[in-house]
């Protein structure tokens, strides 16, 4: 290999490890921001995630401007992880004796690293039942659910293919990356 090559690929090298080297010490040294909300966004926090209330709040507040809102966040049963070959991650219930107000799950299996992604769906879920989009039925143990007047037994349509997942995972993407924009400087 001629000389030049080599000092040509070594730069290039040098220079990749510098930018990775930048972009990381760049995300850890970026400030939180110091956020406030109303007393009507409500979230009871039952979990080991000590963020959990403010990812929640803060998605509910400033990403999706719901100004009344009240969620409490529970640890799953060990019984609902798996659900035949699915593991959940976390599932919401619309609370059926109060406007506004959802009960959601997290597994135990959940790793600190992925719980505001899982948060951000489980928030698009919640949109779309305030949006009128997405209706459970009353007794929470049925395989169904109603999205946009179409009716999604889960015996029937596997977890990828239900619509209203599918939305919730456009919706997650950018309720995360808003997420990140509110919570850091």
């Amino acid at each position: 290999m001629k000389k030049w090559l080599k000092w040509l690929l070594i730069t290039i090298g040098a220079l990749l490890v510098a930018l990775l080297i930048y972009f990381i010490v760049k995300q850890s040294l970026r400030e939180e921001a110091v956020l406030t909300f109303p007393d009507t966004v409500v979230v009871q926090n039952a979990t080991e995630f000590k963020e959990v209330d403010k990812v929640l709040k803060a998605i509910s507040y400033y990403v999706l401007d719901y100004d009344t809102i009240s969620i409490a966040v529970a640890k799953m049963p060990k019984h609902m992880e798996n659900v035949g070959d699915l593991e959940l991650k976390a599932f919401v219930y619309k609370n059926i004796f109060f406007d506004d107000a959802y009960l959601i799950f997290i597994s135990s299996n959940l790793k600190l690293s992925e719980y505001k992604r899982v948060m951000s769906h489980e928030m698009a879920h919640i949109k779309q039942m305030e949006e009128g989009d997405l209706i459970q039925p009353k007794d929470l143990s049925a395989p169904y659910v109603i999205y946009k007047g179409d009716t999604i037994n889960f015996h029937e349509v596997p977890y990828d293919k239900r619509p209203h997942e599918i939305d919730a995972n456009k919706q997650e993407t950018h309720i995360y990356k808003e997420l990140d924009k509110v919570l850091y400087k």
